[in-house]
């Protein structure tokens, strides 16, 4: 390559990548997107053994501790309201026999949401009607 046409490669360069974050910048979304979660209820399930307190979260609130506890590729536990241990997981509640549970408790073969206790899953309820048109 020329050496008289490094600069304008290397501006063209720099142009790509501030033009990048930029777009990266003003799509990426953030708190704005978890205002409209909040009034959204989250379940939850305390799993230490001397507690395990059943309680309602609002999911927003539940999504930014989640962020705040972060550390690692597993999603850690949030304070539980009844024990304060950091021991409360995400739990999904049955719709017919109301059993709270954490999802996929009852088998890699099922849907998350299906209830151990009367095999319930709202996502199979909601695939097995027939769409309106």
């Amino acid at each position: 390559m020329d050496d008289s046409k490094k600069p304008i490669m290397v501006g063209v360069i720099i142009a790509c990548l501030v033009g990048a974050g930029l777009i990266t910048y003003v799509t990426r979304g953030g708190s704005d997107d978890l205002e409209e979660l909040r009034g959204e209820t989250q379940f939850m399930l305390c799993r230490n053994p001397q507690c395990k307190a059943e309680f309602n979260m609002d999911l927003a609130a539940y999504l930014e501790k989640i962020s705040e506890l972060q550390t690692g590729l597993q999603t850690p536990g949030v304070p539980c309201e009844k024990c304060s241990k950091n021991s409360a997981y995400a739990a999904a509640k049955c719709e017919k026999c109301s059993l709270v549970f954490e999802k996929g408790a009852a088998g890699i073969d099922k849907m998350s949401d299906t209830c151990p206790k009367c095999g319930f899953s709202a996502m199979l309820s909601k695939r097995a009607k027939p769409q309106a048109q």
